[in-house]
């Protein structure tokens, strides 16, 4: 259930916990020295998530070379702000997370219901994300677009897990933050008598496992952090991407990225203030070079109404969306050359700029 598009665990409280003797059997765990830095972990999904779309629209997604000079250039980006940033390969991690659930599958009794589409398992899913208005603000909770509303897909699992016999399941998620979204699916599960036997995730966070261990539930990680200063999806800082960003109510599958002058980095990601337009500036670049690579390897261009999902904000027509991403980067850069000639800090006129 990440914070994107897929799930609601809060970012904004900071968990910090020591190390817990039940961790060690269902992850592998990440013990931070009490002198280091709080690791800053970012699940890499980008590929996996626009290779899928790409074959699904008929575009020819890019090389593993130019994959692997991408998440270099991300990596050292991030390394920059964070001294301790860790970048989780999506291969690695999605089939740790598929070997985990594989345990669970053909157990009589027992169904897998996902909660992050990434993973691409289980019989059911459980679409649930964050709401936010245009201007950022948030609004509560609710489904994916064109999906059921949350009460209508919790009754459909619910009378096909019944019809079938089924008491247990496991939920599979993309990260255990603090478990409170888990632990409400778990609550709303019980009261029909279905009992959450286990949880699979790729990422879990000390006090979020302890928490759902504490109510006896299982925790099956690819990796565990005690602490961290904050975990996210790779996805969220980059406009265009398959369930990038926070999600807006709309008839359309639209969502608000991580980046000024649209998002904001600091409340979302934890990302420094004095880091938020360079961030910002080099994620925009990035994201232009991914879908010009797209477009150069598909020998057609990318249309703004052929994104997976749109970018508040922006069109949804004819337009090449590597021009409209270049018109948000003149705009960033033009905050950045004002603030160089300012005694202000960038983040105000950031910040001025998208009030």
């Amino acid at each position: 259930m990440s914070d994107s598009s897929s799930g609601a665990e809060s970012h904004r409280s900071r968990p910090a916990g020591g190390r817990s003797h039940s961790h060690e059997s269902s992850a592998d765990f990440y013990q931070t020295p009490e002198d280091a830095p709080r690791p800053y972990v970012v699940t890499e999904d980008v590929q996996p998530l626009v290779e899928t779309w790409a074959k699904e629209r008929d575009f020819t997604p890019p090389s593993q070379e130019f994959w692997d000079k991408f998440n270099g250039r991300f990596r050292g980006m991030m390394g920059a702000i964070f001294p301790n940033f860790v970048l989780l390969p999506a291969q690695e991690i999605t089939e740790e997370v598929r070997r985990r659930v594989s345990k669970y599958e053909g157990v009589s009794g027992v169904a897998i219901i996902a909660l992050d589409e990434l993973y691409n398992v289980g019989e059911h899913q459980f679409n649930m994300t964050r709401y936010v208005d245009p201007e950022g603000t948030e609004i509560g909770i609710g489904t994916r677009f064109n999906t059921p509303g949350l009460a209508t897909q919790l009754k459909t699992i619910v009378d096909d897990l019944r019809s079938r016999g089924i008491t247990e399941v496991v939920l599979v998620d993309d990260v255990i933050f603090n478990g409170t979204q888990v632990m409400r699916l778990a609550r709303l599960l019980a009261r029909a008598g279905i009992k959450v036997k286990a949880v699979v995730a790729a990422v879990g966070i000390g006090s979020g496992v302890e928490r759902l261990q504490t109510e006896g539930i299982d925790v099956e990680c690819a990796r565990v952090y005690p602490h961290v200063i904050d975990q996210v999806c790779q996805r969220d800082f980059f406009p265009g991407v398959p369930a990038g960003g926070r999600t807006i109510p709309t008839d359309s599958d639209e969502g608000i990225p991580y980046l000024l002058p649209l998002g904001k980095p600091l409340e979302w990601a934890s990302i420094p203030e004095e880091w938020e337009l360079s961030l910002s500036q080099f994620c925009l670049q990035e994201t232009i070079a991914l879908f010009e690579e797209i477009e150069r390897r598909s020998h057609k261009p990318v249309l703004c109404r052929d994104l997976p999902r749109t970018v508040a904000n922006l069109p949804r027509d004819e337009r090449r969306f590597v021009d409209v991403l270049q018109e948000m980067l003149d705009h960033v850069n033009e905050l950045l050359k004002r603030a160089a000639e300012s005694s202000g800090p960038p983040e105000e006129l950031g910040r001025g700029e998208r009030e």
